[in-house]
């Protein structure tokens, strides 16, 4: 991706304090990518939804759901 200024789709799952820490700095960048290789879509997967306006992007749709006993977002954002 480095010479590449565009990706087509972006479908992550970027830690949200739970297991993983360091939430606050990976959806930061995560918004940051966005910005600099605008994706047509991007996706991603969270049990905090709070984290998610690090990245400074609106959410455009949102699948609510349960894994295990985590209530869970999968997000699409507007680009």
């Amino acid at each position: 991706l480095k010479d590449q200024k565009h990706v087509d789709y972006i479908i992550t799952n970027p830690p949200w304090d739970l297991r993983i820490g360091g939430a606050d700095e990976a959806w930061y960048k995560l918004g940051k990518f966005v910005q600099s290789y605008s994706p047509n879509s991007i996706w991603a997967l969270t049990g905090n939804s709070a984290v998610t306006e690090y990245t400074d992007l609106s959410v455009k749709r949102r699948i609510k759901f349960k894994a295990s006993s985590v209530d869970m977002d999968f997000l699409n954002f507007e680009i």
